[in-house]
């Protein structure tokens, strides 16, 4: 077994995926955005795998509810964007009947081993109610499973 196994920290990066972004009800809200582009071609090692980590900051009217689909996408030429397939996921909001903020958040498991060269979030929120029900998100991917190794103290003084 190699010396790094034990420091799983070591094999994984971590990349702003999504910007705090805000949705609110009502006909100003943006439908959907997209998250922050990564190059797979200058991270190394390339990695083969990740997780979305989505956090998420939600205040809904009493009674109200919400729902938010998110997905992993890529693209050949940082341009024209498609999903990634099996990495999408819907989670469902539920107000508290104080109507008070509640936090979560939502992680989706992505295999990277045929994406193209730019990967990015999309997500989606679809809220059916106007006036005060507001969604705030921001994402990391966290990716893992590189080509390579990292050296460890015994094996650089080696």
């Amino acid at each position: 077994m190699h010396p790094s196994s034990n420091n799983i920290g070591a094999r994984f990066t971590s990349k702003l995926a999504l910007d705090n972004v805000t949705f609110g009800a009502g006909a100003s809200a943006p439908a959907q955005t997209a998250g922050n582009a990564i190059n797979r071609g200058i991270v190394r090692p390339l990695h083969l795998s990740g997780k979305l980590q989505i956090a998420t900051k939600y205040t809904l009217a009493s009674g109200h509810t919400a729902s938010f689909t998110y997905a992993m996408q890529h693209s050949d030429t940082d341009g024209s964007y498609v999903d990634i397939e099996g990495a999408s996921g819907v989670t469902s909001l539920t107000a508290l009947d104080a109507g008070t903020a509640q936090r979560t958040v939502m992680e989706l498991d992505v295999d990277l081993m045929g994406a193209k060269a730019f990967i990015r979030p999309r997500v989606t929120p679809v809220m059916s109610h106007s006036g005060t029900d507001v969604i705030t998100v921001a994402g990391v991917l966290a990716l893992g499973g590189g080509e390579d190794i990292p050296p460890t103290e015994s094996t650089v003084d080696a």
